[in-house]
């Protein structure tokens, strides 16, 4: 079982789950340790990494565009991911615009 995207204060809502005795595997993927057992720490993609994540997912992959986003959102894999989305479902936008957007949309799924 996996609970994506637990924002800060969240983790609150599956401590139960946390203290739960089970013979499965449960991962949270969260932005605060509090209360949460074992946790590994992500670190941010290389430059190498962020070009190949998004020429993985980039319809019209160049190296300029992925170069962009690896630069613009320094490592951090799901900026470069909902970006290169963006950019594949929304044609003709200024590469700082798709940036603009990412970084402030509030609701990401929506944005996606």
């Amino acid at each position: 079982m996996i609970f994506d995207n637990l924002k800060i204060g969240d983790n609150k809502k599956v401590k139960d789950l946390v203290e739960w005795e089970h013979n499965g595997h449960v991962i949270f993927a969260s932005q605060e340790k509090g209360i949460i057992p074992h946790v590994i720490q992500l670190k941010n993609f290389n430059k190498n990494d962020c070009i190949t994540l998004a020429n993985s997912i980039l319809e019209n992959s160049s190296r300029d565009i992925a170069d962009f986003l690896a630069t613009s959102f320094n490592g951090y894999p799901i900026l470069i991911v909902q970006t290169a989305q963006l950019l594949n479902q929304v044609k003709g936008l200024d590469l700082e615009m798709y940036k603009k957007k990412a970084l402030q949309a509030t609701d990401k799924i929506k944005l996606n």
